[in-house]
């Protein structure tokens, strides 16, 4: 009877996926035949849920975003490493470490939307002429295909599931996606905001004239399902949210646009909406951040949308879904199951984003139960304790500086000469001035999303945390209304007892033959301001911390990630990230980049870039099984964590090799244990003694930093 309901299991799985499959080779004939644009535009206007920010305006950087605003109307954008460049067709890219595909001619836009012919595809060619003849005359469009860091490019009439990346050495589809999420438009709006505050009148219509052009530019000359920003459904999600953030942004601070661009505008809207619903990325075996945007884009969908049985029907899918992978991809400690802190705080961010908006559409009703509320509130502690004392978090695992919304940002002013002097990615860089000023994005602050989780919980220590960012803190708490939720009581963990730890050190010492030892010489102010030292263990996410005021120490112990796939986490087990002293004494490497250049992701996520131990020519974890995937050999273990340090353990080489780090009163002592191990097969204690090494603070970025 169990072989017979296990065959018809079996049967019901394929059945089940024949029908996919037809159905996309279905989609794919009707496409290539008929209009992908939908042929009606939702009755009624969209709703209104952010809040007026006049009263919040002394708090924003006002300059960053009026310098912001003016770059994205000379459509001038800076992502993933590829420097302050002006994105358009038939631009020269400078490549991507050699790799380099400039191969089009430019073609003159023309009103009337004939450069669109041999572009779009001929059954949605007429329509995307008559969305282009509403755009300002002189408008220069944008070329969103383009990897605009190695010059490739797709095209606009390729069907989406039809769309190839991975496939040549130095292209990156990320390029294109990360324009397309057009996450640069809030800042838009908000630059908007900030120029009608001072009755800058000219700049304030400029920008509001910028954001219709490039909408309806982005309407046009990618139709639904073709072209690469149609490929990953988590992208259309993410750009559907900040369409409609922004669109709220510029309504509620007094912008009016015509009737054909609302229209417009609506019905893509919608689309976004339907083709998020309709593929959306979910899988028996793994669902990550990818599914998880998905759910948080139908739920902004449903919200703005005019109500309808069907806006409904998403809202309460959605909601269902969201309360229930939480419970799957974020731990009970708060932190997310995919092994990477920058990856938790995306996922945190969509998750606080879904959050209060659902809280805004059903106040009087809250759909959340208590574990939910209390996972949000230590996702927010778990970013707190992973953020060194320079506000930059710890980088385990991956990073690919993904973002839902870009709200609130932190900007440092340097010249061209020092950042194309600093960082390699900005070799061959000359769109601007030596002496001009450049604007350097830092990605790995996260305190907005310590902000913003405190906009449902008001807790004093996230509010000083979080002090010098507050814009997305009052974002929230305005869309949550007045609900408050209250905090659970916290638990600081002290860690085992001095008898814990000297029964495994003296056993070890006695026990074990091969051993690497070394001290480390620490600032004694630093070690002096440890006294009062926190412990935080995050045993489910595998990070032990120890921290003060100025004093951060963190040992990577635990699972790779993604129920055991690893595909966003690197062979750093038993890993050390030291700050002590204000610098930087041992920090991860970060990730650079993915599918462009195979060799260098895999060097990014390999032991030899971490501070873990090591043995000549082997990882501890495999790297062959593909980019997105990693071995789990190693099975990482913590045997101590208190007031005298770590000891862990894992099996990565085959044979254990233990770790003890000991917090001693002016140094800290690093050592390794290995049982059954040559001693020719040993390498340094640590991987810097080499005079420079590799660090990317986020993604396509790399410099070559000196080492202590």
């Amino acid at each position: 009877m169990q072989k017979f309901s296990l065959l018809l299991n079996r049967l019901r799985d394929k059945i089940v996926r024949i029908p996919t499959h037809l159905k996309s080779s279905y989609q794919k004939r009707r496409d290539l035949h008929h209009p992908t644009f939908h042929s009606l535009i939702p009755p009624g206007s969209l709703q209104s849920h952010f809040p007026l920010l006049e009263e919040f305006l002394a708090d924003l950087n006002k300059n960053v975003y009026r310098e912001l605003g003016k770059y994205y109307i000379d459509h001038r954008f800076d992502l993933l490493g590829s420097g302050w460049v002006v994105v358009k067709y038939g631009m020269i890219c400078r490549g991507l470490e050699g790799y380099v595909y400039n191969d089009e001619v430019p073609i003159p836009a023309d009103p009337q939307g004939k450069w669109l012919e041999g572009r779009i595809n001929p059954s949605n060619l007429k329509e995307s002429q008559s969305i282009w003849s509403l755009v300002d005359p002189d408008y220069q469009p944008i070329d969103w295909q383009r990897d605009f860091k190695s010059g490739y490019r797709w095209s606009e009439h390729t069907w989406f599931r039809d769309i190839p990346f991975g496939h040549m050495l130095g292209v990156d589809v990320k390029v294109p996606w990360e324009l397309a999420r057009m996450q640069h438009l809030p800042q838009i709006a908000l630059a908007f905001v900030i120029a009608r505050s001072s009755d800058d009148a000219p700049l304030s219509d400029k920008l509001m004239r910028e954001f219709r052009n490039q909408i309806l530019d982005f309407m046009a000359t990618n139709p639904p399902r073709f072209g690469v920003n149609w490929h990953s459904t988590m992208d259309v999600s993410i750009r559907m949210v900040n369409w409609l953030v922004a669109y709220d942004l510029f309504r509620v601070h007094g912008a009016k646009f015509d009737a054909d661009f609302e229209r417009l505008f609506i019905r893509s809207i919608y689309e976004h909406a339907l083709h998020t619903f309709h593929h959306l990325e979910w899988s028996f075996t793994l669902r990550g951040n990818h599914y998880l945007s998905n759910i948080t884009g139908l739920i902004f969908a449903a919200a703005f949308l005019p109500r309808t049985p069907e806006t409904e029907m998403w809202l309460a899918f959605a909601n269902k879904e969201l309360i229930a992978e939480v419970e799957q991809q974020f731990t009970k400690d708060g932190a997310n199951f995919e092994a990477s802190t920058s990856y938790h705080c995306l996922s945190a961010e969509c998750v606080t984003y879904a959050t209060a908006i659902v809280t805004c559409l059903r106040r009087t009703d809250p759909v959340f139960p208590k574990w939910y509320m209390e996972r949000l509130e230590k996702m927010a502690e778990f970013t707190m304790h992973i953020t060194k004392p320079n506000h930059h978090i710890v980088q385990i695992g991956d990073n690919d500086s993904g973002r839902l919304l870009k709200i609130d940002l932190y900007y440092r002013t340097i010249s061209v000469r020092e950042a194309c002097r600093r960082f390699v990615n900005l070799k061959g860089y000359s769109e601007m001035q030596d002496d001009a000023d450049y604007l350097l994005e830092d990605c790995l602050d996260h305190r907005n999303l310590v902000s913003a989780i405190n906009g449902l919980f008001e807790r004093a220590d996230f509010a000083e945390f979080a002090k010098d960012r507050p814009l997305e803190y009052f974002i929230i708490r305005k869309l949550a209304g007045i609900i408050k939720w209250t905090p659970h009581e916290k638990r600081e963990r002290s860690g085992q007892s001095m008898v814990v730890w000297k029964k495994h050190y003296d056993r070890f010492q006695s026990e074990l033959g091969r051993m690497q030892k070394k001290d480390f010489e620490i600032p004694i102010g630093a070690m002096d301001n440890a006294k009062p030292m926190k412990l935080f263990a995050y045993p489910h996410f595998g990070a032990y911390i120890f921290r003060s005021p100025s004093f951060y120490l963190l040992v990577r112990c635990g699972p790779i990630g993604q129920n055991g796939i690893g595909g966003h986490a690197h062979n750093d087990q038993l890993m050390i990230e030291i700050y002590a002293g204000g610098r930087e004494w041992f920090c991860d490497p970060g990730s650079y980049l993915y599918t462009p250049l195979p060799e260098r992701r895999n060097h990014f996520r390999s032991v030899v870039a971490h501070a873990a131990p090591r043995l000549h020519n082997r990882e501890s974890g495999t790297l062959h099984q593909g980019l997105f995937q990693l071995g789990d050999a190693a099975q990482a273990e913590c045997i101590y964590f208190g007031v005298n340090g770590f000891i862990g353990k894992h099996m990565g080489y085959g044979k254990p090799i233990w770790r003890i780090v000991e917090l001693l009163p002016s140094r800290i002592r690093i050592t390794d244990l290995y049982d059954g191990i040559e001693q020719d097969e040993l390498c340094d204690i640590v991987p810097y003694t080499q005079k420079e090494r590799e660090f990317s603070a986020g993604y396509g970025w790399r410099e070559c930093l000196k080492t202590v």
